[in-house]
């Protein structure tokens, strides 16, 4: 009896102690955001606790300058044949070849190509200058592609698809 009275008080102590400690460091790290350094600011606030992204902002800045628009829309790329007839592109010329420039420009995926309306029945002016082409009935993609290119690419699809299929029974027949 006197060693279950004894542990029930201890423990009560010990409880009590606990949320002594802990009322303690509350009210010790709630302090720093009130109390003042001798500049008259106080030793914590909010703003310790976010990031400094105004770093980050810059070093981007720094990596990345900005351009106007008008720069970024002709890119040149150079474009050559190498001593097995492969064509090479790259950003830089290479020296002692003779190479193509080749502007490219960087508006193709910009925004998203007009859409014409179901009853007009005729591909509008502006899906034909080749950065657009119409695909469903609702739906346009930008592209480089010209409609009158349209059935050389249907073409050269199916024959790609035939080619598959070949190599296809080729592989099944090795296997079996």
């Amino acid at each position: 009896m006197i060693d279950s009275a004894f542990n029930d008080k201890w423990l009560n102590i010990m409880g009590l102690m606990v949320k002594l400690f802990s009322f303690l460091v509350v009210v010790g790290i709630a302090g720093l955001f009130v109390l003042k350094k001798p500049d008259g600011t106080p030793w914590l606030s909010l703003s310790d606790f976010t990031p400094d992204t105004n770093s980050i902002t810059q070093s981007i800045n720094d990596v990345i300058p900005e351009t106007d628009d008008n720069a970024r829309d002709l890119v040149p790329v150079y474009k050559w044949k190498d001593s097995q007839g492969n064509w090479q592109f790259s950003n830089v010329p290479p020296e002692g070849i003779a190479t193509n420039e080749v502007l490219i420009s960087t508006d193709a995926n910009r925004g998203a190509a007009p859409v014409p309306s179901q009853n007009s029945g005729i591909i509008p002016e502006s899906l034909k200058n080749g950065k657009a082409v119409l695909i469903g009935e609702n739906e346009a993609s930008p592209s480089f592609v010209t409609p009158d290119q349209i059935p050389t690419l249907i073409k050269d699809a199916k024959d790609v698809q035939g080619l598959m299929d070949n190599r296809q029974e080729q592989l099944d027949s090795a296997i079996k």
